[in-house]
């Protein structure tokens, strides 16, 4: 991958990335204890979460910088699992509303 495609791509990925985060920042509050009406998710999920995106945002920091090729595929693989992890809790949070809150339950336990 030449250098200049992976900048642009990094930079894409990078846009994407920023542009989730300021389009979640509801749910941001939430998760991070801002909004007192909504119940925070298990403390694993954000540490989970929090750790995935700070390497996320230095491997897109990274990409930007040296352009390699390995530093794209770890901005990607952060976004990723970033977007599985957001959608698996959002389904969830959804069922509990619903009163089901067996899978809550099975997701709280699986990441502490």
């Amino acid at each position: 991958m030449a250098s200049t495609s992976a900048t642009v791509i990094a930079a894409v990925l990078f846009g994407l990335g920023w542009a989730a985060c300021l389009t979640d920042q509801r749910e941001m509050q939430i998760v991070y204890g801002a909004d007192r009406q909504h119940p925070r998710p298990p403390l694993g999920y954000i540490v989970l979460t929090s750790a995935i995106g700070v390497m996320t945002l230095g491997a897109g920091i990274a990409a930007l910088v040296i352009a390699t090729a390995t530093t794209v595929v770890i901005l990607l693989a952060g976004l990723i699992a970033l977007w599985m992890l957001a959608t698996a809790r959002h389904i969830l949070a959804m069922h509990a509303d619903r009163g089901g809150d067996a899978p809550a339950r099975h997701l709280a336990g699986a990441v502490r």
